[in-house]
């Protein structure tokens, strides 16, 4: 698929600056902004929630014209203008990928989507029973059984972005089978803090009270691992360092597979 563009001659935010005033650029970006649907041909599948694994609500033509409400992070998508992480809220309960959506930029247009408040006791509910077999694939591809442990934690937590990995070369790794997930509460790089860190913490709390019905072999999150065959150790600190190898902005969550790495 050969990319378009969408970058307009000024942005918004330009033609602030030409204009001397950093007014116009705080407005641009309080406001929902438009968009218009542009496929090969085929309608563009309207999702419940912002990534591919949610629930297809509708279709939207090809020159639909839309309003973006508010944007999040969410699973790449690659089409029309590339490949896109972008996610549109066009209404309560209606997501599109920003890689079909003429809004005349490459980057985000509406405001950032708020993350959803955690449920009043702190704890999701529990998730359904994960029942898929286990088996080995080729990375970035994720096995049945981890798709559905994705797709359990976007429900559970809405505002944490699980991703695939791509094949690592020399390494021995459940993510090269397609049996783990990195699951990012905040920023790719970034020490997790405040509301991220403690939306991280909830989920590795909730990941190791549900590892049973969701298969999950073991969780690493703040340097520490947590292994359901060593159950009885808690939380086993790890020794690394950095943001992303001391997975400090990351959860690493394996399921059980005919091979554990």
């Amino acid at each position: 698929m050969k990319k378009q563009t969408r970058n307009i001659a000024l942005s918004v935010s330009a033609l602030a600056v030409v204009a001397g005033g950093a007014v116009g650029v705080g407005a641009s970006q309080s406001d929902a902004a438009p968009g218009k649907v542009n496929t090969a041909s085929s309608p563009l599948t309207v999702r419940s929630g912002p990534g591919t694994h949610y629930s297809s609500v509708g279709k939207l033509a090809k020159g639909t014209k839309v309003d973006i409400k508010c944007q999040t992070r969410g699973p790449a998508v690659k089409g029309t203008y590339g490949t896109s992480t972008w996610w549109n809220k066009i209404d309560n309960g209606r997501w599109v990928s920003d890689a079909y959506i003429y809004t005349g930029s490459d980057g985000r247009v509406a405001p950032l989507c708020d993350k959803p408040k955690p449920p009043s006791n702190g704890m999701p509910d529990a998730p359904r029973t994960n029942p898929h077999p286990g088996q080995m694939t080729r990375a970035p591809k994720l096995t049945a059984r981890a798709k559905f442990v994705r797709a359990e934690m976007q429900k559970a937590f809405p505002g944490i972005r699980c991703d695939a990995s791509a094949y690592r070369p020399g390494q021995v790794s459940d993510h090269n089978s397609g049996n783990a997930l990195d699951c990012f509460p905040g920023k790719f790089g970034v020490y997790a803090s405040g509301a991220d860190l403690r939306e991280g913490n909830t989920a590795a709390a909730w990941l190791k009270k549900y590892a049973g019905k969701l298969d999950v072999q073991y969780v690493i999150w703040q340097n520490k691992i947590w292994n359901i065959d060593r159950a009885s150790e808690g939380w086993r600190y790890q020794g690394k360092s950095g943001a992303t190898y001391g997975h400090y902005d990351h959860l690493h969550i394996s399921v059980k597979a005919p091979q554990q790495h």
